[in-house]
């Protein structure tokens, strides 16, 4: 309704062709925990933390699951473990990002917004950062 309904949604929210405005604040879900296997993830949310496979260090070079428009927010899982997300891979479903970024650190985040519409290329990087607690 546009008399300003506030409730909790219990499916998807298809808003087609209308537009949301005014949002005072946008949570996302806690992040959830993927693991590398082959180089690959599959991504089912925007915001995620990254382990190893094995629980080591590893390199991320193929991006799955993710939709055109979704937002990632990517962290390290573990201070001991080094995930480097790769740029300049061959083949699809990878980064086009500034060259490579590694989460070395549980504080650190990258963002990046995915497009599937275009051939290789699925997420392209917004934002890293370096940070210290």
């Amino acid at each position: 309704s546009s008399a300003g309904w506030v409730g909790t949604a219990t499916s998807n929210l298809d808003m087609d062709t209308y537009n949301i405005f005014d949002i005072d604040f946008l949570q996302l879900s806690a992040p959830t925990e993927v693991t590398i296997s082959s180089n690959a993830v599959t991504f089912s949310q925007s915001f995620n933390s990254i382990d190893g496979e094995s629980d080591a260090n590893d390199d991320l070079d193929y991006w799955n699951g993710v939709t055109t428009g979704q937002f990632l927010i990517l962290k390290s899982e573990n201070n001991a473990r080094d995930i480097t997300l790769r740029s300049g891979v061959t083949g699809d479903k990878k980064l086009n990002a500034t060259g490579n970024y590694t989460l070395a650190d549980v504080d650190y985040r990258f963002t990046a917004l995915a497009d599937t519409t275009i051939a290789n290329f699925v997420v392209y990087e917004l934002s890293r950062s370096s940070n210290s607690a």
